[in-house]
Order: C-alpha cells, then sequence, then structure tokens
C-alpha cells in the first residue's frame, strides 16, 4: 500500500558553486514563499573542485549528503534527487538559473513564474510513495510528465521509467530491453537502428523503450549504490567517488556507468567493452567494484503513456514553446500560446513588435522594447533604457554585485559551447568578421584552441543595463566601446546577485497581483490565494480585499474565485466573521452557477394519481471508488469529472424509498420513517424555508417546489393550491442507513423523491434530466453536492460516470460489466463496517469547494489524479485485474485525504490500524471523516477475520459489520 506521510527531502545538484548559491536563493524563495511541500527540506550539492562528476556521481554525493549514519539509513524516507541539466550555454538567456530554473508560462502557488524545476518536482511528488520510503532521480532539463499516471514503482532493487518511442528516437537516448515482469535485460545507450534490433530492444510495432531519465531506488538499493562507489555509513573511504572528488577518475554518468552495470548478463568484461574502457585502464578497477556492487540489485522498467520530454535545450527551441507550440503546452499544462508578441511574467512593460513578429518577453518590469521578430527578452529591470531589438536578437540582463549590471546580447543561433579555433557563429556573423567589423579584438589571451564563446571577454559591466546597438548591426564600435573593459559570461556568472534576481521577480508579482487582481486570476487558472497572501504586504491588504470582493461584470464562477481568496486575505486581518462573510458569498455565487438552469414547472400541475392509489420508488445506496470530488461543483465545471462507484444493496434490499399519496385535507404532510419524525406543512411560506440542510424537511420542501406541487409564491394559500391540485399530499421518506454515512443517500434520498413526485403529477423524467434535478436540488437545501451520489444510486452495479467541462453538466454513465471470478473477489475480500461516527458531509464539501477556489496547493493536480484515477480503475474492472482495482481504492483514499486533510481522524486511522496487514487497501465512503469503513483485504480469509474482530471488538456500541451486496437494479418506481 502506498503512502504520502513521509517528509520530502529535496537534493538540487550543481555544476559550479556560484550556480549553487543561486539554486540556494531560488529554493530559499519558494520555502519563504510556500511552493515546496509542506516541511519539505532541501539542500544544494555542487560538484567538487569546480570539474564535472558526472550525473552518477552526484547521485552518491547528493546520498551522501543525506544519509547519515546507521545500517538503514533511507529506510521511511522520500528523498528527491533533481540534477541541474547544466550551463544553459545554448541557452544564455538562463544561464544565470540554468537550465533547470528556466522560467515557464505557468505559475507557482506563490504566483511567482514556475520553472522546469517545479515541474519535474510536481512529477516526482506525484508517482506513488513507498510505506519502505525511496529515492527518486531525475533530470533537471527535461519535464516527463509521469507522474499523473500513477506508475507503480514498488518493490526492491531499482525501476527506471519509460516511454514507448521511434528507433529513430531511441538513437538519441537511453534504451531498455525488457524481459519477462518487465525485468530489464540491457540497457543500450543512443544505439543504432541495428544495434537496438540485434539487442532485441525493437517491439514488433517497431517501438523501442526509451530512457525518460527517472529512476527509483529502494532504500537497500540506495546503499548498494553507496557501496559500490566506496562510501559505507556515512563516510568517504578509497574508491570511486573518492577517486572523482580528487579528480583521479573520469566523471561517472548516472544512466551510461550506473544503470548499465545493473544489466545482470553482462560479465565485468562486458561491461567494460560497453563502457569503451580497456582492463589496464585506471577507471577500470574502481568502475568494475561499481559493477560488482549492483549487478546482483533488481532493475525493472516501468512504461509511461507520456510521449516526449519538455525540453529546453536552445533559444530556438524555447522561442518555439512560447509562441507556437501549443500542443505541448497543453500536454504539460502551460498557458497556450495566443498573441505572436508573448509576455510572461511582465508588469508594466511597453513593448512595440513589427507587423507579423513573433518574439517573448519574460519576467520583466517596466521594460519599453521595440521589436523585429524572433526575439527573448528575459529579466529587465525597471532601470533598463528603452531597447531595440533586431530580428533574431535577444537579451538578458544579470545584476552583478549590489548595483551593476551586464546586459547579455544572444542570437537565436549562438552556441557558447563552440570553440573559438572553429570560428563559431556569433551575434549574427561568424566570429573572425565580428572582430573585423566591430574593430573591437576580444579573443586577447585566451587559447583559441582550448576556450569557447562561454570564456570570450565580450561583454560590459555598466551601472544599468546597456544594449550596444553595433553588436547587431555589423557597424564600427565607437572609440569608447572599443577601450571598454569586457568580461566573459562565465565570468559574469560567478558574480550575478541572485537576491537581486529574486527580488525582481517578487516585484513583477506583486504589481500584476495589486494593479488588477481579477484581471490576473482570469488570466491565470493556477493563481490563488498563495500567491497575493505571498507578496501583498499588510498594508495593501485591506484595498486588495475591497477591489476583489466588490461585485464585478464576471461569471459566477469568477466571482466565487475572487470572494474566496478576498477570505483568506481577511482571515488574517479583519478577523473570523468577515472571513465567514466572504466565504459564504464565495459559495452562494457558486450555488448561482449552478441553479442557473433551475427551472420551475410553469404549468399549474394536477395530480395523476387516483384518490386511493400509493406510488413508490426505491434506490440502493452507493460505494464511491474512484474520482471522488471531480463532480462537485465549480471542479466538474471548470475541469469535468470522473467518477467510478458501485450501487450496493444493504441486507439484500435497497435502503432508499419515497412513498407518496394524495390526502383530502389540503395540507402537506412529510414522515421521516428513520428518523421517526412527522410534520404538517400549512403554509406556502414553510415550503419555501428549506435553506438549512439541519432541516430534515427540507429536502421534501425543495423537492415539492421542483415537482410544481408547490405554489410558485409563498403568499399564495397552500390550501387553495392543493385544493386546485386535486387534494392534500402524504410523504414518507425512508434511507435505512445512518445519517452522515457516506454512502451518498442524501443525494440518492433527493433523486428518490423527485421520482416518486414525478408519479403523483404524471411527469416522466429521464434518469438524465432526473440526475440534474438532483443537483439543484442540492444547491436549494444548501448541501452543494456533486452529480455522482445519485448516480450511484439511480444506476446500478459498477459504473463510470463522466461529464465534461461546463456550466452545465450532463454526466454520461457507462457501465462496466464484471467477469464472474472478479465478482467474487469482490464479495470475497470486502467488508463494510459502520463506524459509529456520523458527520455532515456538507461542512467538508465547502471547506473542499473552499480550498478548490482558493487553488490551494496541489488541488488542482490531485482533481487530475482524481480522474486520472477513475480511468484506470475503470480499465482494471473491465479487465478483471483485481488486484489493480484494490490499488486504484488505497490511493483514491491517499488522494481523498491530500484534498482535504480532515478526510480522516486519528479514531478512524485507530480503528483501521490492528488491520494493516491483513489489508489491500481502504476507504471511507464519501466525503470521509466518519460513517462506513470500506475494507479490501488480501484474501478471503483475512476478509473473514477483519469482520470476526469487528464484530467482537467494536471500537464503540455503534459500530458493526454490515451485510452488503452489489445491487442489480438502480432506482425503480411503482404503485398499488
Amino acid at each position: 500500500m502506498s503512502s504520502h506521510a513521509h517528509s520530502v527531502e529535496i537534493v538540487v545538484t550543481a555544476a559550479r558553486e556560484a550556480q549553487a548559491r543561486g539554486y540556494r536563493a531560488l529554493l530559499a524563495d519558494r520555502e519563504r514563499r510556500g511552493d515546496l511541500p509542506a516541511g519539505a527540506r532541501w539542500s544544494v550539492v555542487t560538484d567538487p573542485g569546480g570539474r564535472r562528476a558526472g550525473s552518477g556521481a552526484a547521485t552518491a554525493l547528493a546520498l551522501q549528503a543525506v544519509r547519515g549514519t546507521g545500517s538503514s539509513a533511507f529506510r521511511g524516507r522520500r528523498i528527491l534527487i533533481i540534477h541541474s541539466g547544466g550551463d544553459s550555454r545554448r541557452l544564455p538567456a538562463f544561464a544565470a538559473l540554468g537550465k533547470a530554473f528556466a522560467p515557464l508560462p505557468a505559475r507557482r502557488p506563490s504566483g511567482g513564474l514556475a520553472t522546469v524545476f517545479d515541474l519535474v518536482l510536481a512529477d516526482l511528488l506525484a508517482l506513488p510513495a513507498q510505506l519502505e520510503g525511496d529515492v527518486l532521480i531525475a533530470s533537471g532539463d527535461a519535464v516527463v510528465g509521469a507522474g499523473q499516471e500513477g506508475i507503480d514503482c514498488s518493490g526492491e532493487g531499482v525501476v527506471g521509467i519509460a516511454q514507448s518511442g521511434t528507433a529513430e528516437r531511441g538513437a538519441r537516448h537511453g534504451v531498455y530491453v525488457a524481459g519477462a515482469n518487465d525485468q530489464v535485460r540491457d540497457f543500450l545507450q543512443k544505439p543504432t537502428e541495428a544495434v537496438a534490433r540485434r539487442a532485441g530492444a525493437i517491439a514488433r510495432d517497431g517501438s523501442v523503450l526509451i530512457d525518460t531519465g527517472i529512476v527509483r531506488m529502494s532504500p537497500t538499493a540506495a546503499d548498494q549504490l553507496l557501496d559500490g562507489f566506496g562510501v559505507r555509513r556515512g563516510r568517504i573511504g578509497p574508491g570511486l567517488l573518492r577517486a572523482v572528488i580528487d579528480g583521479k577518475a573520469r566523471a561517472i554518468d548516472l544512466y551510461e556507468h550506473v544503470l548499465t552495470a545493473l544489466v545482470p548478463t553482462l560479465s565485468p568484461a562486458a561491461y567494460r567493452e560497453r563502457l569503451g574502457i580497456k582492463a589496464s585502464d585506471r577507471d577500470a578497477r574502481l568502475l568494475g567494484t561499481l559493477h560488482t556492487a549492483l549487478r546482483t540489485v533488481g532493475f525493472r522498467v516501468r512504461r509511461s503513456a507520456t510521449e516526449g520530454f519538455l525540453h529546453l535545450g536552445t533559444t530556438r527551441e524555447c522561442l518555439h514553446l512560447l509562441v507556437s507550440d501549443k500542443a505541448t503546452s497543453a500536454r504539460y499544462g502551460l498557458d497556450a500560446p495566443g498573441d505572436r508578441i508573448r509576455s510572461v511574467g511582465v508588469a508594466r512593460c511597453r513593448i512595440r513588435g513589427a507587423r507579423g513578429a513573433r518574439a517573448a518577453v519574460i519576467g520583466s518590469l517596466g521594460a519599453r522594447l521595440t521589436l523585429a521578430g524572433d526575439n527573448l527578452v528575459f529579466g529587465l529591470p525597471p532601470s533598463a533604457p528603452p531597447i531595440a531589438l533586431r530580428r533574431g536578437f535577444g537579451c538578458v540582463a544579470l545584476p552583478v554585485g549590489p548595483r551593476s549590471w551586464a546586459t547579455i546580447l544572444f542570437h537565436l543561433d549562438d552556441d557558447a559551447k563552440a570553440p573559438l579555433a572553429a570560428n563559431p557563429r556569433l551575434l549574427g556573423t561568424d566570429l573572425a568578421n565580428f572582430e573585423r567589423r566591430s574593430g573591437v579584438t576580444v579573443d586577447a589571451g585566451l587559447d583559441r584552441d582550448r576556450a569557447t564563446l562561454w570564456e570570450l571577454p565580450l561583454w560590459r559591466v555598466t551601472a544599468r543595463p546597456l544594449v550596444e546597438p553595433w553588436m547587431m548591426d555589423g557597424s564600427l564600435a565607437p572609440p569608447a566601446a572599443r577601450r571598454a573593459e569586457r568580461h566573459s559570461l562565465a565570468s559574469i556568472l560567478d558574480r550575478v546577485d541572485h537576491d537581486r534576481v529574486v527580488g525582481l521577480e517578487r516585484a513583477v508579482t506583486e504589481r500584476i497581483l495589486l494593479d488588477d487582481p481579477h484581471a490576473a486570476l482570469a488570466a491565470d487558472d493556477r493563481l490563488g490565494a498563495a500567491a497575493f497572501e505571498a507578496v501583498v504586504t499588510p498594508s495593501h491588504r485591506a484595498t486588495l480585499i475591497k477591489a476583489l470582493s466588490t461585485p464585478a461584470r464576471r461569471s459566477p464562477l469568477e466571482r466565487a474565485r475572487a470572494l474566496a481568496v478576498a477570505a483568506r486575505l481577511a482571515a488574517t486581518t479583519r478577523g473570523e466573521a468577515e472571513e465567514r462573510r466572504l466565504r459564504g458569498q464565495a459559495l452562494a455565487a457558486v450555488g448561482e452557477a449552478v441553479a442557473a438552469e433551475l427551472r420551475l414547472p410553469e404549468r399549474k400541475p394536477v395530480a395523476a394519481i387516483r384518490p386511493d392509489e400509493t406510488v413508490w420508488t426505491s434506490a440502493p445506496a452507493r460505494i464511491d471508488l474512484a474520482g471522488g470530488w471531480s463532480d462537485t461543483p465549480p471542479i466538474c465545471q471548470e475541469r469535468g469529472g470522473a467518477v467510478v462507484n458501485l450501487a450496493i444493496d444493504l441486507d439484500n434490499r435497497p435502503p432508499v424509498h419515497a412513498i407518496a399519496k394524495l390526502a383530502e385535507e389540503p395540507v402537506i404532510t412529510v414522515h421521516s420513517v428513520d428518523l421517526g419524525e412527522h410534520r404538517t406543512i400549512r403554509t406556502s411560506a414553510e415550503l419555501f424555508a428549506h435553506r438549512d440542510p439541519r432541516d430534515w424537511t427540507a429536502l421534501a420542501k425543495a423537492a415539492l417546489r421542483l415537482a410544481g406541487i408547490a405554489p410558485p409564491s409563498p403568499s399564495i394559500p397552500l390550501d387553495r393550491w392543493l385544493s386546485r391540485f386535486g387534494g392534500g399530499l402524504s410523504l414518507s421518506m425512508l434511507a435505512a442507513v445512518p445519517k452522515g454515512s457516506g454512502l451518498g443517500t442524501s443525494s440518492i434520498l433527493g433523486a428518490t423523491v423527485l421520482a416518486c413526485l414525478d408519479r403523483v403529477v404524471g411527469h416522466v423524467s429521464s434518469r438524465a434530466a432526473l440526475i440534474t434535478r438532483t443537483s439543484l436540488l442540492e444547491q436549494m437545501i444548501a448541501t452543494r453536492g456533486g452529480w455522482q451520489d445519485q448516480i450511484g444510486g439511480i444506476e446500478a452495479g459498477l459504473k463510470i460516470a463522466r461529464s465534461d467541462v461546463g456550466l452545465v453538466q450532463r454526466p454520461s454513465v457507462e457501465a462496466i460489466p464484471l467477469s464472474s471470478e472478479f465478482e467474487r473477489e469482490l464479495n470475497e475480500r470486502t467488508v463494510l463496517c459502520f463506524t459509529g461516527r456520523r458527520r455532515m458531509a456538507r461542512d467538508i464539501l465547502e471547506r473542499v469547494v473552499e480550498r478548490y477556489l482558493a487553488r490551494d496547493r496541489g488541488m488542482l493536480e490531485i482533481v487530475t489524479r482524481l480522474k486520472d484515477g477513475a480511468e484506470r480503475m475503470r480499465d482494471a474492472a473491465r479487465g478483471g485485474d483485481f488486484d489493480a482495482f484494490a490499488n486504484e481504492v488505497g490511493r483514491y483514499w491517499s488522494l481523498k485525504v491530500a484534498i482535504d486533510p480532515l478526510a480522516t481522524t486519528p479514531e478512524i486511522e485507530a480503528m483501521a490500524a490492528p488491520f494493516a496487514r491483513e489489508l489491500s487497501a481502504w476507504t471511507l465512503p464519501g466525503a470521509g471523516a466518519g460513517g462506513f469503513l470500506f475494507f479490501i483485504a488480501r484474501d478471503r480469509r483475512a476478509a473473514r477475520r477483519i469482520r470476526d474482530r469487528f464484530r467482537a471488538s467494536p471500537p464503540n456500541p455503534l459500530a458493526r459489520p454490515v451485510e452488503w451486496s452489489i445491487a442489480r437494479h438502480g432506482l425503480r418506481s411503482g404503485s398499488v
């Protein structure tokens, strides 16, 4: 069973100490602003002595840095290692940040721009954690998106995640060769198609398994890796890692050297041959020790359904993503390209573009730009003078020291890795021509055979950002420019003040949020209360609250989101009462959005049943198994929903019933059989008082209005209205399930009562219409539920219900047929127990909706995972894979707790804890915090032991096992 209880430890590796200083500043800012997981610890580990250690040795250094002492130091911990991805030499706009922190058109919870690192971190966090602990490793310059799939990486050893791709693409990456049970038979580095075919890597459809760079190690495997590097009990002894640190061994790559050592079929000689080293080489003995330590470690591969990576390798690739690539943006949740001149994280900038020009301006404040096209601009502060860029050029302003700036120009095709001896391209021409035309000699004293453009002293450090036009137009540099002191990009990066980099981003974010908070929310669907709380000073809060809570000409859902953010801000300045008022307005706006479809009957109804006729309806209860909360407004309206649930009978009978008949006296009598309550309604005004869900008659009153049996106005005398209708009415309701049970009985009872009243007035309502009308009823009584509960009782058996994005929800229902073997497992391995604890679902629902509106941390990702889990469960059930089905139930419960930590309580956990070894999964149906426990045992005998123990030693006097069965019929009606 998976768990998300471990605290997270994040280790970022850096190539240079200057880069590490920058990463520490960026991570510290994320920690202050709440962008890292709650309670997460982080550290930055640098390659030793300025030498490249390689991703393999960097992994060992990272593990050694966090390992501590003890024989099983990694057990029970979740460690995420993200390798920095290099210096960004072909993407100089982000050289000061490194490719890992290259900004993207998306927002972090704090409102700051998300980076490649943030997406990689979210991807790793989404992979199911393991109770025993795990180490997850990824490359910081490539986003895969595999985490949302819930890929199972459990078990001992090492697991690599792969994508299916063409052999041609595989020739540029690592390729897995999988055997039985996903065991890795071989791991190839950039194989040609012929090599891949000989190794058995090419499947029948011509595809290969391409390495994504994501690797999971069990705690034991991580210890064995360190042993192979010569690290024992936290100390670096003689061995491979010490040799790398001392500069006596080559850089060790994680994929080429380490993962290849895990291939069980490679002998020591074959391993050396694969790496291209001889037995006499100085590294042969050290790598042989690594191979010996790892070749017995289990090595498996898991397949991801994602295709391709998000990788920003060059300026041209970055510009294409920002202004053109809608498919990649959609795949990774980025803001879609729109205008040709793309502004990302920009405030108060004046930008003019040539006709038809495409360009991107990122992370800038108050800049004045004229762009000819194919331009990329980053990091301009308000102090920058007006800048005009010719076609194909970009620039970045780097803060140097406490007050100075270095402004770096680059061309789309510049490659700072290029050696000077090759006369590389520089600023749209070649180096020799640049020197000749400009009159500036920039390589004095450099070894042309070894130096690259990275070391070329070309850039000035000035009091404010300065772009020198002669660098773009090929003209002679002015005399002062030819005499000016110049520096290389490599040396400038050592002097960059990353606190100023962070400060500029914070200033941009603050201006975006304060200048027009409604527009900021509308422009970014992920933006929430945390963004405003992170940057807004106390002096601005009152103004901001007023702006957000002032009625605007916006849709109800837009108003709801703004009001939810205002409520959060009010909590720290205006007190609990103001927070409650604003939150109530936000929830009311959601109800307004749902009720926009509300249409009460326009014609006066007439009773369609005989005076002596009794009509009845009955329905089963339901257990939600995956996807719940995605059906709840406004989540479903903005993101669509997908829920799997199961209709169940209790004690072989449907538990929900409604009975109605006419009465002579012109009054309405409502009975609740299970509550033992009875009420006679004599005035129309009483029927309109249905907003309090604690009133047991609220549901009946709202249903009577929806059916048209209630008058259209509270001022119309009820007795006169009923006399024309055909008499008074007696309505009896029975929900033979404890109130607050989590089995969806409130909504199902609503659907059952509506269907019963439809028979009274002779209305024929489709099941789809009944689902919608029940949602409207929920809004009328302010319980604000979704649509899955009533579907659970209206439709029989196991099914998946889905809805598209849209204000009006029209869920479709797909029955999931079950094999006899699967159904037998379901019957024999499950136990349903009442906890004896009831809860008010409305309170939990309002808390979740408020968190969603305020865009609390991870809410949007959780919704996506909920829907994906429903689809996986549907596939598991249809395929007869009961264990996969059980895993999804456990995963669903973890997501329920993630979306609302109060879904569970210490008392509930204590009820489940004694059965931990007997269980494959467990969950609380419904919103949680009480009601029923649904256990899935490891086998039939375990289920019997759970049932017997719960019956013999109940945790409280009301707790008990309950007999249940799959409901073969959904909602049914009849008359006598």
